[in-house]
């Protein structure tokens, strides 16, 4: 199952998401501008059962 995993990464998206995730200053207690972001990309990444549907 593991070995699977490649096959349903984009590795395109993937790093887009990774070098906008650095380019957002989040040292504590200031993480609310990169929790947003996250919360945001969650849809495309096929996450919205995570985060209730949004």
């Amino acid at each position: 199952m593991v070995s699977r995993v490649p096959d349903y990464v984009d590795a395109d998206a993937l790093l887009d998401l990774a070098q906008g995730m650095v380019r957002i200053p989040s040292q504590i207690p200031n993480e609310g501008p990169l929790a947003e972001f996250l919360a945001a990309h969650m849809p495309e990444g096929s996450f919205a059962h995570v985060i209730g549907g949004f």
